[in-house]
């Protein structure tokens, strides 16, 4: 491996932290000398490589995350006032939401929240590429239970949900292997942060999770998830979808 591509692999991964930062205090301030510190940088330096790794700068790609989350919750928190969404995804003020909100997806917080749209799926493969599937189904069981906090160490991936998660279960088992574990994490937890009917299919974010020993800290946050009791070969899985209440 040449020095450029080590140089090239740490800014990856330096970026990709501060973008780990960012996405878990969108409710708080953020600036760019907050994001730089994260990625040990000077936030001039980080400004550069990071607008010219992710595509857009640190300002816009916050921005783009609070919107896309405060779109989320109206769709799906509807005990939430407008302007309780603008605070809880870090906007000063209900008026800027509401004109960076118009500014992003065409319409007012209000009008989105009050015109219901198919729920999106997201992209998959053709059939003829995977074969036979089973019918959909509507048997779930659902139960309320109570979490207590994980420590989880986290592999991501970006893009459309069925690449983003074979990428990020590619890159945790890759790590998981090579630290001289010989068998997989029981349980292991995928993380879908995005919703696909509102992020771009590019930006998707995927993170495949495996317990931490105790004592290890990571930041705190309380996202959807998905418990996987065991990992195999193969095409079934037994899985529990995890929804947060509180």
């Amino acid at each position: 491996m040449t020095e450029g591509s080590v140089t090239r692999q740490d800014y990856l991964e330096r970026v990709e932290r501060a973008k780990r930062w960012a996405g878990l205090r969108l409710g708080f301030p953020i600036s760019l000398a907050d994001m730089a510190a994260e990625a040990a940088f000077s936030k001039y330096h980080f400004h550069r490589i990071f607008s010219a790794i992710v595509g857009e700068s640190p300002a816009a790609y916050v921005q783009r995350l609070r919107l896309d989350r405060a779109a989320n919750l109206l769709e799906t928190h509807l005990a939430l006032s407008v302007s309780e969404v603008a605070l809880e995804c870090g906007f000063a003020t209900p008026s800027a939401f509401a004109r960076d909100f118009k500014a992003r997806f065409g319409t007012t917080p209000r009008a989105f929240r009050a015109s219901p749209r198919p729920l999106a799926t997201c992209a998959l493969p053709d059939a003829a590429a995977i074969g036979p599937t089973d019918p959909p189904r509507s048997d779930f069981t659902w139960r309320f239970d109570r979490s207590a906090p994980l420590r989880l160490a986290e592999a991501r991936g970006e893009g459309r949900y069925d690449r983003a998660a074979a990428m990020a279960w590619g890159r945790l088992m890759g790590s998981w292997f090579r630290s001289g574990r010989k068998e997989a994490p029981s349980p292991a937890y995928g993380i879908a942060w995005d919703n696909p009917g509102i992020t771009r299919e590019n930006s998707l974010r995927y993170s495949a999770c495996a317990p931490l020993k105790a004592g290890e800290a990571l930041p705190a946050d309380s996202p959807c998830l998905e418990l996987y009791h065991s990992l195999s070969k193969g095409d079934r899985a037994s899985v529990e979808l995890w929804l947060p209440l509180a």
